[in-house]
């Protein structure tokens, strides 16, 4: 049962904690007057004011801590009802964007089979396009439930997943004529989450988008102790200083001819990388290109050391 937004149970809780400064003075006040049979002016003589002043003020102040009670109790069900409903509908947007998309792309291919070749380039266009209408629909998904998600780590080899994301990502590199060197010092143990693979295709897939041009990345990894460095090298146009911070924001991206788009990669990156306690910066590439640098702790604090 709910009580204007609240359980009853919580409600009734709420009510108690109001009403005890009402009956701290009751018992106060009328153990005098009835056990003892004092009157209760005599609490307002000099030595006992104190004492009355502390127990008088002590029903507003009950009143307030009730309140206050009930009130956190109501925001925070709205709250939990608000992030559910958020969920539901972007599962919902997500499978009935996805299918159409899906349906499109589908189409597309058939089409491709008998097209000549100006009618190629057209549909092949069409095809990238909408590639891109899927990729926002996954990574917009992906970002608004990683604002919620509750860090569960196990030990992982960093390595692995590292090379797991750059041959999961061959055929892109392949695509755009890019190649990537992997300079590891090997096994890389850690307390991690399985999405630190989204970190690495994230980043790769940047460097498709902004970088291609230098026709590789490096990817270098250090062990300093209680702390993992990655170094991401591209040796594209590079990052100037006034974007540097908010490419990692969410629908923020440096313009660039012939791209488009939301920016939610690098989003998507920072917020793993911090669910790590770690972080996640760019540097200037030398002689030219960006350096991405993610820090990560080999046990996070909030991390269980079983």
């Amino acid at each position: 049962m709910v009580v204007r937004g609240v359980p009853l149970r919580d409600y009734a809780l709420g009510i108690a904690i109001m009403s005890i400064g009402i009956l701290l003075n009751f018992f106060y006040f009328g153990y005098d007057l009835i056990v003892l049979g004092r009157p209760v002016q005599a609490h307002f003589s000099p030595e006992d004011a104190h004492h009355a002043i502390v127990m008088l003020l002590s029903i507003p102040g009950s009143i307030l801590l009730g309140w206050v009670f009930i009130r956190e109790r109501r925001a925070r069900l709205q709250l939990e009802e608000a992030h559910r409903m958020k969920n539901l509908f972007l599962d919902v947007l997500r499978h009935d964007l996805l299918n159409p998309a899906g349906v499109v792309d589908n189409f597309i291919d058939l089409l491709l089979e008998d097209a000549d070749d100006s009618m190629k380039n057209d549909l092949l266009a069409m095809k990238r396009a909408n590639r891109k209408i899927l990729e926002i629909i996954e990574d917009a998904t992906k970002l608004a439930k990683l604002e919620s998600i509750a860090p569960e780590f196990k030990y992982i080899d960093l390595d692995t997943v590292i090379q797991d994301a750059i041959h999961d990502s061959e055929s892109m590199l392949k695509e755009a004529g890019m190649t990537v060197e992997y300079r590891s010092p090997g096994n890389l143990p850690m307390r991690g989450m399985g999405l630190l693979y989204d970190v690495f295709t994230n980043l790769l897939s940047n460097a498709v988008k902004y970088a291609k041009e230098g026709g590789k990345v490096v990817i270098e990894v250090q062990d300093e102790g209680e702390h993992y460095i990655v170094r991401v090298r591209d040796f594209g146009e590079g990052i100037a200083d006034e974007y540097k911070e908010s490419i990692f924001e969410r629908f923020q991206r440096k313009e660039k001819r012939g791209v488009r788009g939301v920016g939610l990669g690098l989003a998507i990156v920072r917020r793993i990388v911090e669910l790590h306690g770690g972080r996640v910066w760019v540097e200037d590439n030398s002689p030219k290109g960006a350096v991405f640098v993610i820090k990560l702790p080999k046990v996070p604090k909030h991390s269980s050391s079983s």
